[in-house]
């Protein structure tokens, strides 16, 4: 679902619920009989840290001691929006290697590196929402991670970082609380970012019209994004070092519970491109439908030249979160300029 970059005022968001909240069960002629999961969403997760934009989604490497990875959050739950206590954050790392025998791994710290008190949080003027500006600096992340320094750094690394909000009843949400109705669309509530260390590449590179054509089908056989289209590749607006987007429509007509998604995909030195995020259908069984980032990381590919934007292999992963009794699948996209 095509992310909304501006805030919604009070009176269009009831109408939207509501909409939402009105849609029978959905189904196709093929695959399971799904469902809309936002008002299920809503009811499991008692809070939500929407990331409302993202001021710096990559680590810079030509600028190591002022990179960070900085996002505005906005905080909501079902109690006048009194609860939080702090959002704590946790951070693991990957090294970049084609060969993933010689990638090195930092598994996640046990300990938070990172707090936010609730006292950092101020109403937003616009929203009505409790609202901060969260940084996390490179040098923060790489001090958390014991044997790590900015030396070993190299391009196409990744920074997995994972948030959880801590309530004052007790209470704490985080990614195993989180669907992909949550993770996804107005609530953008992902409780995760992969994080990469980043050569920046010029804003007239990897962009225009470009071809995509599948490799394969998706889940239930249907195509992740239609088998064959045509799609404008632009900077992302969130990600000016080495982001792209381009929008699409999951799965069959009439089998997505939205229209076109906006999919956020970094171009930078490794196998393959692959989504930043998880983007939800607003359908599924139970964790939902969503389409993201590949699933198979030590899958082969095309080392991608930064230097040639003439054409490039995409990896989607497509039911990333294994709903409906069904694996995850990565579909393989070749993205050809016209």
């Amino acid at each position: 679902m095509k992310y909304f970059k501006h805030n919604i005022t009070s009176v269009f968001l009831v109408l939207l619920m509501f909409a939402l909240f009105s849609c029978e069960s959905s189904s196709t002629s093929e695959g399971p009989q799904l469902k809309e999961l936002l008002d299920e969403a809503k009811t499991s997760t008692g809070a939500f840290l929407r990331v409302a934009s993202v001021k710096s989604a990559a680590f810079d490497l030509a600028d190591k001691s002022t990179a960070a990875y900085t996002i505005k959050a906005e905080y909501e739950d079902g109690e006048g929006n009194s609860l939080l206590e702090s959002v704590e954050f946790y951070v693991a790392y990957e090294s970049f290697a084609l060969d993933p025998q010689q990638r090195e791994t930092i598994k996640e710290t046990k300990d938070p590196f990172k707090t936010v008190d609730a006292s950092a949080f101020e109403e937003d003027s616009e929203s009505g929402l409790p609202t901060a500006t969260i940084s996390v600096p490179l040098s923060e992340a790489v001090s958390a991670l014991s044997g790590l320094s900015m030396s070993d750094l190299g391009v196409g690394d990744s920074f997995e970082l994972r948030w959880k909000v801590n309530l004052t009843d007790g209470r704490s949400f985080s990614v195993d609380q989180s669907s992909a109705p949550v993770s996804s669309g107005f609530y953008r509530s992902p409780f995760f970012s992969r994080v990469k260390t980043v050569q920046k590449i010029p804003a007239d590179e990897f962009t225009g019209m470009y071809h995509f054509e599948a490799q394969g089908a998706g889940v239930f056989g249907w195509p992740t994004f239609e088998t064959s289209f045509d799609a404008q590749l632009s900077v992302d607006p969130e990600n000016k070092l080495n982001g792209r987007v381009f929008t699409a429509k999951p799965y069959p007509p009439g089998a997505s519970g939205f229209d076109l998604a906006e999919i956020q995909v970094p171009i930078a030195l490794g196998p393959t491109a692959t989504p930043t995020s998880e983007v939800g259908t607003g359908l599924g069984c139970d964790a939902g439908l969503a389409v993201g980032p590949m699933q198979n990381s030590s899958q082969n590919g095309v080392i991608i030249d930064v230097n040639d934007d003439s054409q490039f292999t995409l990896v989607v992963g497509d039911n990333v979160r294994g709903d409906c009794d069904a694996s995850p699948v990565d579909v393989t996209y070749i993205v050809t300029k016209l």
